[in-house]
């Protein structure tokens, strides 16, 4: 990646304080994204054995350097709104001996005070190329980013096709809506299907859907009818997603009453809460009719939980 020789290239480092996902440091940063559009946006969870905890965010600016005749007032002078507006203290902002790159972080203390937007902690300046590449070593910087692009636990890459660009008013919108999508709650059904043939057990899973949807708040309500699942005991799984829904990301006990209660003919059974790995949801044990339907049952095992947890949990499952 190259950049000119008068851009001031930035890469600010984001903890905000109560994301556990990467579609909750999404949320709590998207504000900031539409106001700065910077080049790229990076999420990725916090090293276990590091000082940082939850997720975080990763923002890459290009801005023009400032027209000054010595390059250290350039540089501050370049990079200075965005340190005041990020809650740093412009005087921290430390220039080193080449006066072409700086840096400035804020004291844990003051960060676990919440003093700086989003859970900022650190941002890095370098005139003409990102800080975070050492310079003359391409092939260095080569594999880096094809390990980059393999992504650690729970990474996420908005990177837009051309990185050097700010993010347009496009971009913003189609990210917004992106992360809000990920962050709203989705309900997963899986169905298994006791004496019915497809073409009947389909109909049944989508109208049990059906039902669903119509029970959770929220306008663009959908529901997807999956293809079948792995067989589980000798019987067909089908499954089904619906969402995005209203219901509550923090309430996710409340949400998933909400949907039992639109199937009154399925025994109550037990739901476990899963609190590992992307973030927290709840999971049903196998519920069974409690009076006949016709010919044939249709069994079903509930989760409620946000859709990037569900991606996620797939994930997790198909590894």
């Amino acid at each position: 990646m190259s950049y000119g020789p008068t851009d001031v290239v930035v890469r600010v480092s984001l903890n905000p304080a109560s994301a556990r996902t990467a579609a909750e440091a999404m949320r709590a940063t998207l504000d900031l994204v539409t106001e700065l559009k910077p080049a790229s946006v990076e999420f990725e969870s916090a090293d276990p054995d590091g000082l940082r905890t939850g997720f975080l965010a990763g923002l890459l600016l290009v801005c023009p350097r400032a027209e000054e005749a010595d390059p250290e007032r350039s540089l501050r002078t370049s990079v200075g709104p965005l340190i005041s507006r990020l809650g740093f203290d412009e005087a921290r902002f430390t220039v080193d001996d080449t006066l072409l790159s700086g840096w400035v972080d804020v004291p844990d203390r003051l960060w676990q005070q919440g003093r700086t937007v989003c859970g900022a902690y650190a941002l890095y300046a370098r005139v003409g190329a990102d800080p975070f590449e050492e310079p003359d070593d391409e092939d260095d910087e080569d594999d880096e980013d094809d390990e980059i692009g393999e992504g650690g636990e729970g990474y996420l890459d908005l990177t837009p096709s051309v990185p050097h660009s700010p993010l347009s008013e496009e971009d913003v919108a189609d990210l917004m809506d992106e992360g809000a999508d990920l962050a709203s709650v989705y309900v997963g059904v899986e169905a298994r299907l006791a004496g019915l043939g497809q073409p009947e057990g389909k109909r049944r899973v989508a109208d049990l859907a059906e039902r669903i949807r119509e029970a959770c708040p929220g306008a663009r309500v959908t529901v997807e009818l999956l293809d079948q699942l792995p067989d589980s005991d000798g019987m067909t799984v089908l499954g089904a997603l619906i969402g995005p829904t209203g219901l509550d990301p923090d309430d996710l006990d409340d949400a998933l009453v909400r949907v039992r209660a639109s199937l009154p003919e399925y025994d109550r059974g037990a739901a476990s809460t899963v609190e590992d790995g992307p973030g927290s949801c709840r999971v049903t044990t196998w519920l069974s009719p409690t009076a006949p339907l016709g010919g044939g049952s249709v069994q079903l095992r509930l989760t409620v939980a946000t859709k990037a947890t569900l991606i996620q949990l797939t994930h997790e499952n198909r590894t």
